[in-house]
């Protein structure tokens, strides 16, 4: 009986023998395509692999595992079982950006999606009038330009359109028909030469500037041969202006700058009435030129006239807005083209005025200004003056 007990047990051991040599395993393999190592695993046949941690991949989120190379049918580590060596494929999906284009107030440009690491592409330019379009800046503060041979997308941006104002210098005032005043300028934009023309002829009129860095030193009236020269010295805040006219006579006259180096008070000696002092005064707000006040005296200190003029401000520009020539000079001498008003009033000591009303372009450059007259009782008088405005760009 021992005996065919022990024959059982052998026969047993056996049949266990046979069995574990016949349970098959299997190589599961995960081919993450560029993106981490994932580590291979043996799985027994029949069973199912054990989800390993999802792989990373610069620029891409990691989507599912496939059973061929070609991405078509999906693994399901929820049902499908291991029945052969097998590999994996990854499924990649590439990340994407929004690039928003902020035009700062010129034409819309539309955003783009852009694949993360590759390059936006470059729009059309956007327009704004008046202005020239000068790149996409990566900051609103217009710091570094977006290069976009060379720049790629990381991140959800927005690009900055930078501007350069057009500009505009005022070239001619025509008063008449073949009546006008013609601006020459230096290559700093200032004041270098205005010639007078009469019939379309230069009729020996000009003013020419002379400067010493940013000051202004001379201006040299020549009128067919007569000369006039104005010399400007400065000395901190105040300026002295000496007229020499053409027969040798000087009158001196003082200016005063404000912190803005803004004409304040300028008083002195009428040119051509020698014992005739004037004086002027100008009151600002926020920078703006708002009212003129011109009184004349007697040489006995009697004050014989007092005029003033007041502006009008809108959002538009002076004929000037360009001249880098001193404001205190323009503001003085060409105030009524040196601030950027929509009308003026000048109203004189017997109660008549002169009002200034101008028409603008689309950039908001006057083109047109007519001067309208009218007597103490304010009824206008005679036909309105009207000047016309060209300007050149640079």
């Amino acid at each position: 009986m021992k005996k065919v007990f022990l024959n059982y047990l052998v026969i047993a051991a056996i049949a266990l023998a046979g069995c574990k040599k016949d349970e098959k395993t299997y190589t599961v393999t995960f081919n993450s395509n560029e993106g981490s190592a994932v580590e291979t695993l043996t799985v027994k046949e029949g069973e199912k692999v054990a989800k390993p941690a999802d792989p990373t991949r610069a620029g891409y989120a990691f989507a599912a595992w496939f059973k061929e190379a070609a991405l078509t049918n999906e693994w399901n580590f929820a049902a499908d079982v291991v029945t052969d060596n097998i590999t994996l494929y990854a499924k990649w999906t590439q990340n994407t950006h929004t690039v928003t284009f902020n035009s700062n107030g010129g034409s819309e440009v539309a955003p783009q999606t852009v694949a993360e690491g590759a390059k936006a592409t470059k729009p059309a330019d956007p327009t704004k009038e008046g202005y020239t379009f000068d790149g996409w800046y990566k900051e609103s503060g217009l710091t570094t330009e977006w290069k976009f041979d060379t720049d790629v997308v990381t991140t959800a941006i927005t690009l900055y359109a930078k501007w350069n104002e057009i500009v505009k210098l005022l070239e001619t005032v025509t008063y008449d028909v073949g009546v006008y005043d013609k601006f020459e300028y230096d290559n700093l934009n200032r004041l270098a030469k205005i010639t007078g023309y009469y019939n379309n002829t230069e009729v020996g009129f000009t003013n020419t500037f002379t400067y010493d860095g940013d000051d202004l030193v001379q201006v040299l009236y020549n009128n067919s041969g007569d000369f006039d020269f104005f010399e400007f010295t400065k000395n901190g805040s105040q300026i002295t202006q000496k007229h020499t006219d053409q027969i040798g006579d000087v009158y001196i006259t003082t200016i005063v700058l404000d912190g803005n180096g803004l004409p304040e008070k300028r008083e002195g000696e009428a040119s051509g009435e020698h014992g005739v002092i004037f004086v002027e005064n100008y009151e600002y707000q926020n920078g703006n030129l708002m009212r003129m006040t011109v009184i004349r005296k007697n040489s006995e200190g009697v004050t014989t006239s007092e005029d003033n003029t007041t502006y009008q401000y809108d959002n538009k520009k002076a004929p000037f807005s360009f001249c880098k020539t001193p404001k205190w000079y323009m503001l003085i001498n060409w105030n009524n083209y040196s601030v950027r008003n929509n009308k003026t009033e000048k109203t004189y000591s017997d109660g008549s005025k002169d009002v200034f009303t101008y028409e603008f372009d689309s950039a908001g450059y006057p083109t047109k200004r007519t001067d309208t007259f009218y007597n103490s009782n304010g009824e206008k008088v005679g036909d309105a003056w009207v000047e016309t405005f060209t300007y050149i760009t640079k």
